[in-house]
């Protein structure tokens, strides 16, 4: 055999051996058994009670999942109006061709039946579109009206007649449709001028109201109403001192109105109303049916400064109350109400208290008198008189006169009706402190004078 193969196997199985001894004597030395034998149990197991049991698993349960429905999707760009209360725009888009805008832009009027006492008014209207471009109602108009609709009915006294478009065609016609007992006539008034600053001239500024009735009957009490604008400013203006009326009828003239004050407070600092209704028992037993004449006149400038003070009777309003509505009355007192009453200014120019006396009075065989009880210091300072409601005037009282009575007797009246509005003018012509007077009541009696009493006109005795 070749030297150096023998060589070469000796070596391997020297080698084989020395590694099975050194494998045997490692594990004889690891086996070592000293007292060193690291027996320390400490696994490290944490026995501190502290298990970090701490359960907030902060899984953000918010379910704020940000559902903004806003729809807002900024598409303003596609609109083209934005003005939802225009005639032809939703808000957004113009309305098409085929929408209304205004469903009475033409109107015609009808009676119907014609010429009949309270004939019912009838009213059509005709519509226009939108032309689906603009926001405001240009459109064309629809080509046929559509139907008839009841827009009332006239008066007892009116009948309907074909007028012009856009009017109600009630007309009064009291020869077809006669007035009775208790029918309201009304009819639009006027407007009077005031008096030129400077003066009246002459004639003197009037109005004429009339309306004529078919036969009747025998009337008894006549009621009046009208309609004034109320006269005001920011500075006083005269009020209704400037107007007087009469009232004819027949061969009966009635004194109406003269020269009523009607003062009240207000915002715009002096406020005048006229008087609305009026009763009149004047032609008590006369026929109703016929004219009746209201005639209205100015006498003087009215004093404002910032209204112009026409007299503008907007309507007025008659009825014939029937036998018996207002009964009437021969004896009784008339007490002013606490609005009539008051203090008395300093000065030669009077104050003026006045009341409306309603019921159908009927002096007839009867004492007239005025009763009143006046505060004041001086009795020689007081002078006063009356207008009756018939327009009778009388100087009850002169300021030289020594004594202020509590009675004092009215004769002379042009008529026996009391009825109307009776006005107390009195003046306090007192001086230094001792100035102030009150009037605390007063009365329109008509009776029999009270028992011993010497009252007089032209002054107390």
């Amino acid at each position: 055999m070749d030297n150096k193969l023998l060589i070469s196997i000796a070596m391997l199985l020297f080698l084989l051996v020395g590694c099975a001894e050194s494998r045997q004597s490692d594990e004889e030395e690891d086996t070592d058994t000293g007292a060193d034998s690291d027996t320390d149990s400490d696994t490290d197991v944490d026995t501190d009670s502290d298990t970090d049991s701490d359960t907030d698993s902060d899984t953000d349960s918010d379910t704020d999942t940000d559902t903004d429905t806003d729809t807002d999707t900024d598409t303003a760009t596609d609109c083209v109006c934005f003005n939802a209360a225009l005639d032809c725009c939703d808000g957004c888009y113009y309305e098409g061709t085929d929408y209304v805008c205004d469903s009475q832009y033409e109107e015609e009027w009808e009676c119907a039946p014609l010429d009949t006492c309270q004939g019912a008014v009838l009213v059509r209207y005709k519509g226009r579109y939108c032309d689906g471009i603009v926001s405001g109602c240009t459109g064309t108009t629809a080509v046929d009206f559509g139907a008839w609709n009841d827009a009332g009915t006239c008066g007892i006294n009116e009948v309907c007649l074909d007028g012009d478009a856009g009017a109600p065609a009630c007309d009064l016609d009291l020869v077809q449709c006669p007035a009775g007992y208790g029918d309201t006539i009304c009819q639009l008034g006027g407007v009077m001028p005031d008096c030129p600053f400077g003066g009246c001239p002459d004639p003197l500024p009037s109005m004429n109201q009339s309306v004529t009735f078919g036969a009747i009957g025998p009337g008894e009490v006549i009621k009046l109403d009208f309609h004034v604008v109320t006269r005001g400013g920011l500075f006083p203006g005269m009020p209704f001192t400037d107007i007087t009326a009469t009232v004819t009828h027949g061969a009966t003239v009635v004194n109406l109105y003269n020269g009523y004050v009607g003062e009240v407070g207000g915002l715009l600092g002096y406020l005048h109303d006229f008087p609305i209704t009026w009763y009149l028992p004047h032609t008590w037993g006369q026929e109703a049916g016929g004219t009746w004449d209201i005639d209205f006149e100015d006498s003087a400038f009215s004093g404002s400064t910032v209204f112009v003070d026409d007299f503008d009777l907007t309507q007025w309003c008659i009825t014939i109350l029937p036998a018996g509505a207002m009964p009437a009355q021969t004896s009784g007192v008339w007490a002013a109400p606490a609005a009539a009453l008051g203090n008395i200014s300093v000065g030669m120019t009077p104050t003026v208290f006045e009341m409306q006396l309603d019921d159908s009075v009927d002096a007839t065989g009867q004492d007239v008198w005025l009763e009143l009880d006046i505060t004041h210091p001086v009795d020689t300072d007081i002078g006063f008189g009356i207008i009756a409601a018939d327009g009778t005037q009388l100087v009850l009282k002169a300021p030289v006169d020594p004594t202020v009575e509590s009675y004092y007797e009215i004769t002379g009246l042009s008529t026996n009706w009391m009825t109307g509005r009776w006005s107390l003018q009195i003046v306090n012509t007192g001086t230094g402190s001792a100035t102030i007077a009150t009037l605390n009541s007063w009365s329109i009696n008509v009776g029999t004078l009270p028992s011993g009493s010497d009252a007089g006109v032209d002054g107390g005795k």
